[in-house]
Parts: C-alpha cells; sequence; structure tokens
C-alpha cells in the first residue's frame, strides 16, 4: 500500500504542475494516484460489504427476539386471561364481605400450564438468508478460500482499470458509462479481466 493518500498525493501533482508542469515525475504521481484511488475504492467496498452482512445480520438476531418476546407474552397473556376470568367480580352491598377466592386449585393449574407452554415452546422463525457467504476473507466476492486479508492483485487490478476508465468517461462526458471501480459480482469481476 502506497505511503501517501489520495489527497496527498493530489497535493503533490497540482505543486509540481504549478512549479515544474514538464516534470517527469508527474506521470509518475499520476500513476500513484490511479493506484491508490482503486486501493481506496477497494477498502470502500470492503468496508460496505462487511457492513451491509453485520447489519443483517443483527437486524435478523434483533427481529428473532423481539417475535420470540411476543410469542411468550401471548402465552402469558393467555393464561393470565384465565386468572382473570376466576376472578370475583359480584357487586356487594355496603356492609357486605366479599367472599374468598374459591379457585385457588384452579388457579394454580393456570401458573403450572403456563409454566409447562413456557419451556416447551420452540422458535417459530427462520434464519434470513444471507449471499455474504460469497464473500472471500477479503471481504470481496470471489475466491473464498483465499489465505491473505489483503484485496487480491487482480481484484486491485480490476479496480484500477475501472478508475481509468471513470476518468477517461469524465474528461469525454460520458459520466453516464461510469462503473464502479470494484466487482459488484463474480461475473463482473470476470467480464472485467
Amino acid at each position: 500500500m502506497s505511503a501517501l493518500t489520495v489527497s496527498q498525493i493530489q497535493d503533490e501533482i497540482q505543486k509540481l504542475k504549478y512549479k515544474e508542469p514538464e516534470s517527469t515525475k508527474l506521470v509518475t504521481l499520476e500513476q500513484e494516484l490511479v493506484r491508490a484511488e482503486a486501493q481506496s475504492l477497494v477498502a470502500e467496498a470492503q468496508l460496505t460489504n462487511i457492513t451491509r452482512q453485520k447489519f443483517k445480520e443483527a437486524y435478523d438476531l434483533h427481529t428473532a427476539a423481539i417475535i420470540e418476546r411476543a410469542e411468550k407474552q401471548i402465552i402469558l397473556a393467555n393464561h393470565a386471561r384465565q386468572l382473570i376470568e376466576m376472578m370475583d367480580d359480584t357487586p356487594i352491598v355496603p356492609g357486605e364481605e366479599r367472599r374468598g377466592f374459591a379457585a385457588s386449585d384452579q388457579a394454580r393449574e393456570v401458573l403450572n400450564n403456563a409454566e409447562s407452554h413456557l419451556r416447551s415452546w420452540s422458535p417459530s422463525v427462520t434464519r434470513i438468508p444471507s449471499s455474504a457467504g460469497k464473500l472471500g476473507t477479503n471481504a470481496m466476492p470471489g475466491d473464498r478460500n483465499e489465505s491473505t486479508e489483503q484485496p487480491s492483485e487482480s481484484t486491485l487490478v480490476t479496480a484500477q482499470r475501472r478508475v481509468e476508465d471513470r476518468e477517461r468517461a469524465q474528461e469525454e462526458g460520458r459520466e453516464d458509462e461510469v462503473r464502479p471501480a470494484y466487482p459488484t459480482s463474480e461475473n463482473a469481476t470476470a467480464a472485467a479481466a
């Protein structure tokens, strides 16, 4: 990876164009700029890929937990309604004593049933499928058996070609033909190579 960032290289190019517009170092810096932009775009794609994967996984777990909680609350609410039904709401006149709760054995049975239903509960949701399994170890689509954390040389070359294509299209006013500078699928990687 280059020691200089894209903005530092751009600054050096501008200074050199101002001081020595015919310098041979200008071509080298422009090539280094293209490489740095390609690496930056690859890194951005990797970050986006991982962020989306983790976001989807997190919300899959979150919504599954919400459903679990709701299903268990339904179980508890249904049993609570049975207990409420056992309550005596017969009106009394002043001075009359309210009868004691006569359904304690039935209430105990309802509580035992509620506990039993909660213990036997099982999830009703399935995991949301993910396409992230197609990511290599470097967070880019492609070979899943890559042993390096760095993007492959072909990924960098593809990104570099796309940066150059984008720059040419912008110079020629064909900005609608600009493609992403990183591979968006295995087919795009193969087609670009």
